[in-house]
């Protein structure tokens, strides 16, 4: 439930759980087993979508005593709720823009926000920060392909590599464009901020 936005008023975390005899598995070679899980539709009627998903992983017994990397596999089985009133639209709001790393690098994070409860899918990000001035430093972040769950935040990171950011006033511009997941109507949003650092 950690960094879950806001505006989800029902995580799929306080309505489904699997069964806690099932969290941690032993399985032979070649051995199947099923999981059980419990989902408690909620009282009240909702709108939009409840997204959510159980995380597995395989925990591998494959390092040796040469190695200094091991490696694990993961999946996810999702898990979607269709509200009453599922026809809403995604909505996306710039958040802020902070100082973060990425990729263990200098970086400036774009946050923005979709505290609807529906998915935007086919997600194209371009992001630019540049700097006023003769010197002007541009930077560029560009994406597609993704999708932005109902209720949740994504950052974009624009990399400032092994550089500082130098002190002056910034320009932040940013453009996504997506499709709503329940009628594939396109859908856009044009972001512009100044930031002094």
């Amino acid at each position: 439930t950690k960094g879950l936005d806001p505006s989800a008023k029902i995580p799929l975390t306080t309505i489904g759980a699997v069964r806690k005899s099932d969290r941690v598995l032993h399985l032979g070679p070649q051995e199947t087993t099923v999981i059980q899980a419990e989902i408690k539709m909620p009282e009240e009627n909702f709108n939009g979508m409840i997204s959510g998903g159980w995380h597995f992983i395989e925990y591998r017994d494959n390092k040796t005593s040469d190695q200094t990397i091991s490696s694990n596999y993961a999946y996810m089985i999702s898990v979607v709720l269709r509200g009453s009133h599922y026809k809403v639209y995604p909505e996306l709001k710039y958040d802020s823009t902070k100082p973060i790393l990425y990729n263990n690098r200098p970086a400036m994070g774009i946050k923005l926000r979709n505290p609807q409860p529906m998915v935007l899918k086919n997600v194209h990000f371009k992001a630019v920060v540049s700097k006023k001035g003769i010197f002007s430093d541009k930077r560029l972040y560009e994406k597609e392909g993704s999708s932005i769950a109902p209720n949740s935040s994504v950052t974009l990171p624009i990399s400032w590599e092994y550089n500082n950011m130098k002190a002056g006033t910034y320009q932040v511009s940013v453009k996504v464009t997506g499709e709503n997941l329940w009628n594939k109507l396109p859908m856009s949003w044009t972001f512009k901020k100044t930031l002094k650092v």
